[in-house]
């Protein structure tokens, strides 16, 4: 077999800021790119600027201007669809690769041919690049398609995915989604093929305070509900409620505090995620679902069985104790430990 080739797309707007460090990244990899495709996006700033400077000293980057903003998911699809490498890098403009990257997850998917897109973990870093936090994001692909229900597992500028699912397969991103382009276009991969994460750190992310996330929380709750419903019945079967989904989404996004604040629905949300996760069990077993049973006790005890309490909340401690009392336990304990050690 013939070493594997990668291509790089990226779309940019108006990350001039960050623009050259992130192309500098890419550029500098221990597995060169065979093209990096750079969509700029009717950029305003000086990222146009930035772009020509950098496509006319490296013959690698192919610079596609694009003449209004079309937006992301229509961006990439312009790009992969131009792209011929057999292995696709997303990456974004205002972050960094780190140097193996590209190399450990072409090597991932060569030695996994039944796997059709793989992740990492990513260091998140401020705008001035000091250190955020990290990622803790599942490893293997039984965790990520039964996590996938609840939460994105993958960080979208950090994955590598094979060019056939475009090519040969014919998924594209989904231009209807304004946000979670991600997860919806993962969920069809899910379908295709494995997915799996990288336990090494591959990318750093850059945070913004006007992060797409907090600008359209409310849109961005309603666009996981279309993809969770018909992602729960590709792995569960049925039809799902919207408001099943709508209750865990406003729960579950919030933060601690944020929640906190949401009064009865947390406990409500609560039930709603032990039905699924029960569900989950039924379908896979016990052995096989250990990752996901302590990730949604953990959330049952964070957000309806700690103060302010709700009503409802004595029922939903039952109720969790009675069909998990060994994960229940270790996650309490967990969390008061961790609550004293403050």
């Amino acid at each position: 077999m013939k070493d594997a080739t990668v291509s790089v797309v990226l779309s940019v707007y108006n990350t001039g800021d960050f623009l050259a460090e992130a192309l500098d990244s890419v550029l500098h990899q221990t597995l060169k790119a065979s093209e990096i495709i750079v969509v700029d996006d009717a950029s305003t700033d000086q990222s146009a600027e930035i772009l020509a400077d950098y496509a006319a000293r490296f013959p690698e980057i192919r610079l596609i201007n694009n003449s209004a903003n079309i937006g992301l998911a229509a961006s990439l699809n312009k790009a992969i669809g131009l792209a011929e490498g057999d292995y696709i890098a997303r990456m974004d403009a205002d972050d960094i690769a780190l140097p193996s990257r590209f190399e450990a997850q072409a090597a991932f998917l060569d030695r996994h041919q039944d796997h059709v897109l793989v992740g990492g973990q990513v260091i998140h870093i401020a705008p001035d690049g000091k250190f955020v936090g990290e990622t803790g994001h599942v490893l293997e692909d039984r965790d990520v398609r039964q996590i996938n229900l609840f939460q994105n597992p993958f960080s979208h500028p950090a994955v590598m995915f094979r060019r056939s699912l475009f090519s040969r397969d014919g998924l594209k991103y989904d231009v209807a989604f304004d946000t979670t382009q991600d997860w919806a276009f993962w969920k069809e991969c899910l379908k295709a093929g494995k997915a799996a994460n990288l336990a090494e750190h591959v990318l750093k992310q850059r945070l913004h305070d006007q992060s797409i996330s907090i600008r359209k929380r409310g849109r961005q709750i309603e666009n996981s509900i279309i993809i969770q419903r018909d992602y729960a019945a590709f792995l569960l079967g049925g039809e799902w409620d919207a408001d099943v989904f709508r209750q865990i989404d406003t729960v579950f996004l919030a933060g601690r505090e944020e929640a906190g604040k949401l009064g009865p629905v947390r406990v409500s949300a609560c039930f709603c995620a032990l039905a699924i996760l029960d569900r989950i069990v039924k379908r896979f077993g016990h052995r096989e679902t250990r990752y996901i049973r302590s990730f949604v006790i953990d959330r049952v005890i964070r957000m309806g069985v700690v103060p302010p309490f709700e009503p409802g909340w004595i029922r939903l401690l039952a109720v969790t104790i009675g069909r998990y009392p060994e994960i229940f336990a270790r996650n309490f304990a967990r969390l008061v430990f961790l609550r004293l050690a403050r």
